[in-house]
Formats: C-alpha cells, structure tokens, sequence
C-alpha cells in the first residue's frame, strides 16, 4: 500500500514537528552545563540553612561566617528525605530581591549524611551556587550564572541537536534505499 504523496509530506512535517518540541528537554540538558562556571568567593554566594520551623536563604561573602556549623546551631545545612517536599515550597516562596525572579532548588542524595545542593536564583538569568552539604559543612562545587541569552545557547544546541538528529535519518534512509536497490 503507498502513502500519497500529500500524506508523506504531512508525516513529514509533522514529524519535523514532533521532534522539534521532543528534543527541547535533551537540548536544555546539553546547554544547561554550559552555565556552571569554577566556584567564585568574589561573586558572592546563597546558601540554604533548614530550621526546625523555617528556611533561611543567607547570602554570604566567605563560607566561614556559618561553615562549620558550630555545635549545637539549630539549623541544618542538610535538607531531610521526610522534608524535602515542605523545603522545596518553602524555598520557592521565599522572597529575593528582584521581584521577576524566584528560588529554585535540586538536591541529590550522595550518602547517608551527604547531599548535593543546587540553590538558584532564576529570573532573567541564573545566579546559584552548587555545593555539598554535610552535617557540620558547605562545600562549593562551582557557581552557576547566566543572562537572558542562555536561551539563544538552547536555541543553538537545539538547532544543532535537531539537525544532526534528521542528518542521520536522512543518511540512514539514502543508505537503505541504495542498499535495498542494489540487492534487487
């Protein structure tokens, strides 16, 4: 049975389409990295302190004025796995400076006391800080930061992405045609 030629075009376009907006996910994976730069004392940093009842985002201009956690302290530099969820709200409601942007949160589980922690701030661009947390310190493992034309950098790592993606179709299908035409 052959498709049309009409139809073909169609299910071209719409899986042009298709994997247009598919591949946006991947492609903001590829170029969020490219945001990370090494660990910056002078850029000032925000990290985030759990207390029983509340959070705290506390700039800081050097780690030693909380880490190490003194004895005794009554925050946490570790969010707790029964409280991840409560931390995350808490985080992004909390107020920032510009009013057109807003905290954003990732933390990743290393060990039992061990944890990594994205804190961001993500409004017209991306000012964060990645660091691992333990229960007695803060350890910067670089800063993030970015302007508003991060997205022209997705954009291109998605153009380039999508392009090679239908390159190799393309070459696949121009080899499977010859192929198959030679073995007649």
């Amino acid at each position: 049975m052959a498709i049309s030629r009409t139809r073909r075009k169609w299910l071209l376009v719409s899986l042009l389409g298709t994997t247009w907006l598919g591949l946006l996910p991947v492609s903001w994976r590829f170029a969020d990295p490219l945001v990370n730069r090494r660990f910056n004392p002078d850029m000032g940093m925000s990290i985030l302190l759990v207390w029983p009842e509340r959070v705290e985002i506390r700039r800081v201009n050097d780690l030693s004025e909380i880490s190490p956690r003194p004895r005794g302290a009554p925050y946490s530099f570790l969010v707790p796995p029964d409280r991840h969820r409560w931390v995350e709200e808490q985080v992004r409601r909390y107020p920032s400076r510009n009013p057109d942007a807003g905290w954003i949160i990732q933390v990743k589980t290393l060990g039992p006391e061990r944890q990594q922690i994205r804190l961001e701030l993500f409004g017209d661009g991306i000012r964060g800080l990645v660091y691992e947390a333990t229960a007695t310190q803060i350890i910067p493992m670089y800063s993030r930061l970015t302007g508003p034309l991060f997205t022209l950098v997705v954009i291109v790592t998605h153009s380039a992405l999508w392009g090679i993606l239908w390159l190799g179709v393309y070459l696949a299908s121009r080899f499977l045609s010859h192929r198959h035409g030679t073995q007649q």
